[in-house]
């Protein structure tokens, strides 16, 4: 489900990353997401006081069609897919909506890689190739392009478990983009999308930034 909620619902707010489109901050959710309904009371049942990521986009003090359909893709593929999206936010201080996600503790596979790859058994490792795969599959069998596919946009939870994020630049295969401009970071970008100056984005993109 997902809902609105109120900025005030957050506490001990920690700043994490900077990246292209916004930057990201842990939080506490004091209400924590809906996990039933208590007919008895009439009010909704939650997990309270959980650890949240907050993604704050920029320029998107006027909410635009590009950030519903990020979180429309993300919540799509929750779940074995995705990292899981639970509502939308605005911070008072920017007035800048925010997603509020599921808050990955081992942080990105990148960070993973650097601070614990020693610790990373080789049934950790094929697990996460396992999982990584898998999302990225779902993602194409729903006809859309991630473009934007790299170890920084993968999260973990656990040493074995990998979560795809941020759908920002997602897109349905058949549309044409309307901008030549390049995104990504350059190791990850295949050749035909550099030579094609950003315009030749398409599932086998993907297939290459993965490997």
């Amino acid at each position: 489900t997902i809902e609105w909620i109120p900025f005030s619902k957050f506490t001990n707010i920690k700043y994490l990353a900077k990246g292209g489109f916004g930057t990201v901050f842990k939080a506490v959710w004091i209400d924590g997401y809906i996990i039933g309904f208590d007919y008895q009371k009439n009010i909704w049942k939650r997990r309270a006081q959980i650890d949240v990521c907050l993604k704050s986009l920029d320029n998107s003090k006027d909410i635009k069609k590009e950030f519903l359909e990020e979180v429309k893709n993300q919540h799509n593929h929750e779940g074995n897919s995705a990292i899981a999206i639970y509502g939308i936010t605005k911070n008072p201080k920017d007035s800048n909506y925010m997603m509020v996600m599921e808050y990955a503790k081992q942080g990105s596979l990148r960070k993973l890689l650097d601070s614990k790859y020693s610790k990373l058994d080789w049934t950790s490792k094929i697990a996460n190739l396992y999982y990584i795969a898998s999302g990225l599959n779902k993602i194409h069998e729903s006809k859309l392009v991630h473009k934007d596919f790299y170890s920084g946009n993968i999260v973990n939870k656990n040493m074995f478990s990998s979560y795809i994020t941020d759908f920002g630049l997602c897109k349905p295969v058949l549309q044409d983009s309307s901008s030549k401009a390049l995104f990504g970071v350059l190791l990850y970008i295949a050749p035909e999308v550099l030579y094609a100056h950003g315009n030749k984005y398409t599932q086998k993109s993907d297939i290459y930034s993965f490997g």
